[in-house]
């Protein structure tokens, strides 16, 4: 294979686990020696990408994501690594770049102290495949001897935690164990009294907004860039509240296991239940005591049993706020004149949204969308001809455009189909002539396929685009049917009647000034906003 002209990359990675080994793994180390081996190899033209505290068997790395962007754009000619283990820790993924990706882009791959080059592999394609397979279960075992030490110390009573939560710091004379904070642990305290007093959660994460306190993430200064935190340091959630309101160790207790990932490379978090979570009591300093504790328990385990049981909200899953689209939450309060039940714009309920309260009572709602279901059958009854065609050529204009990007999208998937089918015959052809093992093969069959069954999934849903607009059609003539069996529905709203006829209801803030009340607007079923 003739080499380009390009960028060279000089990729270094480090994780935990390699920095065990020692200095030699370092990123300084390693940028020395790849920018070593670039000067003496006429490689003057060089970018180093660099992802330290990173696994190797996670390729969701920032820079290596760069670098490969960068090598789909055409940039770069070739890559440089110290060792393959720097490349990657999962053998089959680490295959699919060497055999495929790379040689699609026509990029070189030189593994310096590995002695390996992919565009002169010659006698080296066995030792490549075994170094990958070797780097796998190094990253295999580090992952078991971990899972092992970790239980063998959460089982002795010490924590498997790495850091303290909020409310707590780490004692300089003995990082196991946890000093109170006294800034934290104020506020701690104060969300656990407040609670204790009566006030929700929602009020609670206000009142610590309004008085300027931050956020654990913020206090702990690991706000993520482009955040809503980083916007607004002190906006708390009703999650946040809740988690610390949950958490036993503010009693002074251990409480060990209540998590764990599925794999090492799975990283998916799996919640454990009651009887796998191991508690040891008194092994620090407690905020809390346990009497507040346990009242605040008792209220969160009422709350959330009363949330279970109480009958869903008249408009729940069809109201939303017109200005920032999040869903409406309900307001229960029964007064002495009626229900007084009202609904609140849940992005400005939780500050997660610039937003206004777009504050609407719910039998003003009941009121307005009766009408408007009224008015659709009035308006049907003095001309159902014109309605109907009125609403016919809307629907046809409104999947025309979604029709052409369907049929373009599944122009593209088809390529990819082809190129998929390609790679397989190729892999087919290695397992042959002996350069791939069985293993191998079957696990890169298993990627094709998984991809291909993603893609075919995809282009079957396009498909149903065309199937929709006939269903949206068919549909739009069934709601015509069903309006001429109505004259005018008596009141009060009927749930099942206006999930009949409604399949959407976005609420406009009301205008203070004019006194008015919440315009509404009403989408009807197959036929949209009238």
């Amino acid at each position: 294979m003739q080499e380009k002209s390009g960028t060279t990359a000089l990729y270094c990675r480090l994780s935990r686990d390699d920095e065990l080994v020692g200095e030699s793994n370092s990123i300084t180390n390693q940028k020395s020696l790849l920018e070593r081996y670039a000067f003496e190899h006429g490689y003057y033209d060089y970018e180093f990408y660099v992802d330290d505290g990173i696994s190797g068997v996670t390729f969701a790395r920032p820079d290596f994501m760069r670098m490969m962007t960068d090598v789909e754009r055409g940039k770069i000619c070739r890559i440089l690594v110290k060792d393959m283990s720097r490349f990657g820790r999962n053998a089959t993924i680490v295959g699919q770049y060497i055999d495929y990706i790379l040689p699609k882009h026509n990029v070189q791959l030189i593994s310096v102290n590995d002695n390996i080059d992919t565009f002169n592999l010659k006698h080296n394609e066995d030792l490549l495949f075994f170094r990958n397979w070797f780097n796998e279960m190094y990253a295999r075992d580090i992952s078991n001897k971990e899972r092992k030490s970790i239980r063998a110390k959460g089982e002795s009573g010490k924590r498997t935690t790495t850091n303290p939560i909020y409310g707590y710091r780490k004692d300089p004379a003995n990082k196991d164990n946890w000093l109170i904070d006294e800034e934290a642990a104020g506020v701690v305290h104060k969300i656990f009294e407040l609670f204790d007093n009566g006030m929700g959660v929602t009020a609670i994460a206000r009142l610590l907004h309004d008085e300027g306190i931050k956020t654990p993430t913020a206090y702990k200064g690991k706000i993520k860039p482009d955040s809503i935190a980083e916007a607004d340091p002190c906006l708390w959630g009703e999650t946040t509240i809740t988690s610390i309101l949950s958490k036993q160790e503010y009693c002074g207790d251990t409480v060990n296991f209540r998590t764990e990932r599925r794999s090492f490379k799975d990283k998916k978090i799996i919640y454990h239940g009651d009887d796998e979570v191991m508690i040891f009591e008194n092994t620090h300093s407690a905020i809390i005591d346990r009497e507040l504790f346990a009242r605040a328990k008792e209220r969160l385990d009422r709350r959330q049993k009363i949330r279970m049981e109480t009958e869903p909200a008249f408009f729940e899953n069809v109201l939303f706020c017109y200005d920032c689209k999040s869903r409406m939450y309900i307001q229960r309060r029964t007064t002495k004149r009626n229900n007084g039940n009202a609904y609140q714009c849940s992005g400005c309920r939780k500050r997660l949204k610039s937003c206004t309260t777009h504050y609407v009572n719910e039998n003003y709602l009941k009121s307005e969308v009766l009408s408007q279901i009224q008015a659709v059958i009035r308006k049907y009854q003095e001309n159902a001809l014109q309605f109907r065609k009125e609403q016919k050529s809307k629907i046809r204009k409104r999947f025309t455009i979604r029709i052409e990007q369907a049929k373009l999208r599944m122009k593209q998937i088809s390529n990819e189909l082809e190129e998929i089918s390609r790679m397989r015959i190729i892999a087919f052809e290695e397992k042959t002539r002996g350069t791939i093992d069985n293993h191998t093969f079957r696990e890169l069959m298993v990627s094709y396929d998984a991809k291909k069954s993603h893609l075919e999934a995809e282009y079957s849903e396009l498909e149903k685009i065309a199937e929709e607009y006939l269903t949206t059609m068919n549909g739009a003539e069934a709601f015509f049917r069903f309006i001429s069996r109505y004259s005018e529905p008596s009141e009060p709203l009927d749930k099942n009647l206006m999930n009949t006829f409604i399949q959407r209801i976005e609420v406009h803030e009301r205008d203070e000034e004019s006194g008015k009340c919440n315009r509404i607007d009403i989408y009807f079923r197959f036929i949209g906003l009238l």
